[in-house]
């Protein structure tokens, strides 16, 4: 049981006396099994490290600037005026606690040391000032216990360490870095407890390589070498301790070269609010970044981390598949594979219908000449709300089937069924005159996912008052032969005007005219800057028509028609869904006659259709 003494100590410019929180808001700070330090680290240590002491303070220590920028020095001034004058025994104290009471503007070193020196015995001493979040008291704490920093995946440069030091997420030997990424780190509460910016930054636990190796945490073991494949329950880190009567906490991978993988599950609660979900998080021991720069330290290197159902992460010597998340038990049910499994051939498909159509409005609009390209005159007709349902399925032939889990715009369908909401969701509308335009609203909207004897189907039902927008769906499909993913852009309408059949066909008989290559020599072209990004805002079905709009663009470019060329800009980014910001024009170069007779009779190979357009025109 770890006894610290925490001394507060007040600078310049520190807050009055009575503006500061007194010894005991500090005693409650640290030393609270509830809520305090000692409540964080009886959970990581599964009740074996309990940490309690007491609060000096404040005291009205002068210190040098030196001694203030020096960690070191100032906590052992301190601690050498507790001895002198208050005549306190350390004997019986395992950690020193120093808080400075500053002004913002007054510099001084914050951070651990091990150098405190009392009666030839070195104490591990934590050095802070007000403010410092609850993170940062709880790494330093943890070094106290012999704790050293955990690493991520990259090399990257850190000042403080070797290179991929503070590199990991999850992980509070990582503070306050957590290797940059925003889905790990602390929880920055609303309104932290007393309002406190000391409480400001709460969590995220120990890795569980760490844990595991100081006997924190229970694990089933899995060896590579001996084993085809396995699947396991992981019992949440939230969910209790270590209990023989429950599945464990961790799932521990060794392979045959010595290397080895602990594998945990996080709820978002508890110290690990700071995480965007529930998180499957995978740490390596030997073999990783910090395993080299710690030998047999276990201080845990992060490799890997998902909230996704049948999420897969193939690593060097094994495969990690997410089966399920087992939600009474308050955990999930992974698969290992000895080396990696096949990809799959699988049968998908993607259709919308209109299910329903609420008529709201009707009149006539007149088209001038400029409203709209290839409309004129007076044409009816009917504003209408839609109900549109989106269904997905995707199959496997043989079996056994497949599991299959679903992510729209990023979210996890954990359930057979329910709501879905999208804040602040990009959508789109047009006016009578069927100009495009733009807005962010809430998309709320309802699923089913059922299950199919080969597969699964994920049917989405959007209703009024959701407008026009599109949704972004992953499938993540495996079986115990192979894997497979698949995405899918689903286009809902909600609000339309409808001008009927008469209306379209004419319409896109003329716009096929325009788009056709033999009626134009253009002296511009489109070029799409990035076609991968380009073409995955493009739903399927609707390819067609972006590609015959890009040729009406190259057209009224090549012609100058400036107004109907801004005007079709508008209807693309509509049709595009945003992708009009990845298009370029570039002025069309042609070959010269004295260029065409330079070629030599083995260069001259047959040119593009396109090219021969611009032959015949010179």
């Amino acid at each position: 049981m770890p006894i610290a003494i925490v001394i507060l100590n007040k600078g310049p410019d520190a807050p009055d006396i009575n503006d500061l929180r007194a010894d005991s808001w500090w005693n409650s700070y640290f030393f609270d099994p509830v809520d305090g330090q000692c409540a964080y680290w009886l959970k990581q240590t599964d009740n074996q490290m309990k940490l309690t002491g007491a609060t000096v303070g404040w005291l009205a220590v002068s210190l040098t600037d030196e001694q203030r920028k020096d960690r070191t020095k100032a906590a052992q001034a301190l601690v050498d005026w507790m001895i002198a004058n208050h005549n306190v025994g350390f004997d019986r104290i395992d950690i020193v606690i120093c808080i400075h009471g500053l002004g913002a503007t007054v510099e001084s070193d914050g951070g651990g040391t091990h150098e405190v020196i009392v009666d030839g015995r070195k104490l591990p001493a934590v050095v802070g000032r007000l403010g410092d979040g609850f993170d940062f008291y709880s790494h330093e704490i943890g070094h106290a216990f012999g704790l050293d920093h955990s690493f991520g995946k990259e090399p990257i440069v850190v000042v403080g360490d070797a290179p991929g030091g503070y590199g990991h997420p999850h992980c509070i030997m990582s503070a306050q870095l957590y290797g940059s990424d925003p889905d790990g780190g602390a929880c920055f509460p609303a309104l932290p407890k007393d309002g406190s910016a000391d409480y400001s930054s709460i969590g995220p636990s120990v890795n569980a390589v760490t844990a595991l190796n100081r006997g924190w945490l229970d694990a089933t073991q899995f060896l590579v070498a001996e084993n085809q494949m396995g699947e396991f329950e992981i019992r949440s880190r939230h969910q209790g301790g270590r209990n023989p009567g429950l599945p464990p906490q961790a799932l521990h991978v060794v392979l045959p070269n010595g290397s080895d993988y602990c594998v945990e599950y996080r709820e978002a609660r508890d110290w690990d609010q700071g995480q965007t979900g529930d998180r499957v998080i995978v740490t390596q021991d030997k073999g990783g970044l910090g395993d080299g720069a710690y030998p047999d330290k276990h201080v845990g290197s992060f490799a890997w981390a998902t909230g996704g159902l049948y999420d897969v992460h193939v690593f060097d010597g094994f495969e990690l598949q997410v089966l399920e998340k087992l939600l009474q038990n308050h955990s999930v049910r992974v698969r290992i594979i000895r080396g990696h499994s096949q990809y799959l051939t699988v049968n998908d498909s993607c259709v919308v219908k209109t299910i329903k159509r609420i008529p709201i409005e009707s009149g006539t609009t007149d088209f001038e000449p400029g409203d709209l390209r290839c409309v004129r005159g007076s044409w009816p007709y009917s504003r209408e709300e839609l109900i549109q349902q989106a269904v997905i399925e995707i199959t496997y032939a043989n079996p056994p089937g497949l599991d299959v889990g679903w992510t729209v715009e990023g979210q996890t369908l954990p359930q057979p069924s329910d709501t879905l909401t999208f804040p602040s969701k990009y959508v789109y509308f047009t006016n009578p005159k069927l100009r495009t335009y733009h807005s962010h609203e809430d998309v709320v909207m309802k699923y089913t996912i059922d299950t199919l004897a080969n597969g699964s189907r994920l049917t989405l039902i959007s209703a009024p008052p959701n407008k026009n927008f599109t949704l972004q769906v992953d499938a993540n499909a495996l079986n115990i032969i192979g894997r497979v993913n698949r995405s899918y852009t689903v286009e809902l309408k909600g609000l339309v005007y409808e001008y009927g059949g008469i209306f379209e066909s004419k319409r896109i008989e003329c716009m096929a005219n325009l788009a056709n290559p033999s009626s134009y020599f253009p002296t511009y072209e489109v070029i799409v800057v990035d076609p991968p990004k380009f073409w995955r805002k493009v739903p399927k079905e609707r390819r067609d028509e972006v590609v015959r709009h890009l040729s009406i663009l190259e057209h009224l470019r090549s012609e100058g028609e400036t107004d109907d060329l801004q005007r079709a800009l508008q209807e693309f980014e509509a049709m595009s869904f945003g992708a009009a910001a990845d298009l370029q024009f570039r002025p069309v170069r042609h070959l010269t006659a004295a260029e065409i007779s330079n070629m030599s009779s083995c260069q001259l190979q047959p040119p593009p259709a396109r090219m021969l357009r611009r032959l015949r025109s010179d």
